[in-house]
C-alpha cells in the first residue's frame, strides 16, 4: 500500500501548491524505482542489515546537492 501513500503525499504537495505536478511525478518516479530496486536487491527487504541505509546517504546527499545547484543554474537564467 506504499504506493497510496504515495500518491495522496503528492496530491497534498500540489494542492498545497508547495510543487508543480511534474516535480511530484518524478519524484514519485524516482522513489518507486529506489523502493523497488532495494526490495529486489533484498529478497523483499529481508536481507537488509542496519548499516544499508547508512551507506546510501552520502550518494543521496550529493545527488540532491547537485540537482539543487541545477535548479538555481537553471532558475536564474530565467530572471
Amino acid at each position: 500500500w506504499w504506493w497510496a501513500l504515495g500518491a495522496y503525499v503528492g496530491f497534498a504537495r500540489v494542492y498545497f501548491w508547495c510543487h508543480f505536478v511534474a516535480d511530484v511525478v518524478c519524484g514519485y518516479g524516482v522513489g518507486a524505482g529506489a523502493a523497488l530496486a532495494v526490495a529486489s536487491l533484498s529478497a523483499g527487504g529481508a536481507k537488509l542489515e542496519w548499516w544499508h541505509p547508512l551507506l546510501a546517504t552520502p550518494p543521496f546527499v550529493l545527488m540532491m546537492k547537485a540537482l539543487k545547484r541545477l535548479q538555481k543554474r537553471a532558475h536564474d537564467r530565467h530572471r
